[in-house]
């Protein structure tokens, strides 16, 4: 695994309009309903960085395959109990901000002055948890009464039970874009977008305020189109752990199974993906005005996991392609992760 500065991705989270209107706060704070510890195997990511954190500020917030957000061991958000709302997530966020302990700064976003909460928050999934239910928490965090911007996408040195160092991608809110909202907005269906970019430094949006139909289009195209989706989800079974004295309560999945589709090309398996990204980064048609390579837009689609995200990143990462946006998700056909 390459620990070089030029291989740490950042990752940040471009607010929409809408986030920067203050969310109505409700008075009192919904209790967590369960107390246990959830069964977690993160996926490996190549391009990831150490996570050796010992800030005792530091959040952790896990999600676990059924898409329950844990914290200090007790479940703080379940789809099955609190279905769409996520106020009982957001009051729990709130509610860790204000300690007063918190250290913050104030920031521009997109113009307009907020004060961020300056501790990181490490958000740790199961390969096999829904990708959307890990985006949900990532825009709950960028809300402005809670504004986490230092968040911490959590990955595995070796993908295994138990085996190897925790590794981390970082991720931030930005503190200012040159991305006007109106052409954030005409992107179809657009709810939140996640950008990520190596080393730091450069501003990443979407060009041009194309829809994504037009986008894959277009020639020259305004930022290249990849998208996940999910053939077979699969078979699920009691996860093995090597261990009789501590059975698992999670699940392993088998035959799942994902291609990807650049613009109008399909490709079945993950060497092609990076074969296929490889030539298209040598395109010129790839670039941008300036020269520079375009942004790839990852849609990662219903039945996705984490997993199926963290060898998409590498795939893009390995071809140089480090400017990625993910937009579009949602549930799964079988919800939110739950198992069948």
């Amino acid at each position: 695994m390459s620990r070089t500065s030029e291989a740490l991705l950042s990752v940040t989270i471009v607010l929409l309009a809408p986030v920067l209107v203050a969310c109505q706060q409700q008075d009192g704070e919904a209790a967590p309903r369960l107390r246990d510890r959830p069964d977690l195997i993160p996926p490996r990511a190549e391009y990831s960085e150490p996570d050796e954190q010992e800030n005792p500020l530091r959040v952790v917030l896990e999600i676990d395959q059924a898409g329950r957000v844990w914290h200090g061991g007790e479940v703080w958000q379940d789809p099955d109990e609190d279905g769409a709302s996520r106020e009982r997530i957001r009051a729990l966020l709130r509610r860790l901000r204000a300690e007063p302990e918190r250290t913050t700064r104030t920031e521009r976003v997109h113009g307009r002055p907020f004060t961020l909460v300056n501790d990181p928050i490490l958000l740790r999934a199961d390969r096999h948890t829904p990708w959307y239910c890990i985006g949900q928490l990532m825009f709950d965090c960028s809300q402005p009464d809670i504004a986490f911007w230092k968040i911490e996408l959590g990955f595995s040195e070796t993908g295994e039970y138990r085996s190897g160092s925790p590794t981390k991608v970082p991720a931030y809110l930005p503190r200012d874009s040159e991305l006007p909202f109106e052409e954030i907005e005409e992107i179809e269906e657009a709810e939140e977008i996640e950008e990520i970019e190596a080393g730091g430094g450069q501003q990443v949006g979407v060009v041009g305020g194309q829809s994504r139909e037009t986008a894959r289009t277009s020639e020259p195209v305004e930022f290249i189109s990849l998208r996940i989706v999910c053939d077979d989800y699969g078979t699920q079974s009691v996860r093995e752990v090597g261990d009789e004295s501590e059975p698992s309560a999670a699940f392993d999945l088998s035959d799942h199974d994902v291609h990807w589709e650049v613009g109008p090309v399909r490709l079945a398996a993950i060497d092609d993906l990076r074969e296929h990204l490889a030539k298209l980064a040598k395109d010129p048609a790839s670039r941008d005005p300036e020269g520079k390579l375009r942004a790839v837009v990852i849609e990662a689609g219903p039945d996705c996991t984490y997993g199926d995200v963290a060898v998409t990143l590498d795939a893009t990462h390995a071809a140089g392609l480090s400017r990625v946006h993910f937009g579009g998700g949602g549930p799964g056909r079988r919800g939110e992760g739950r198992r069948r």
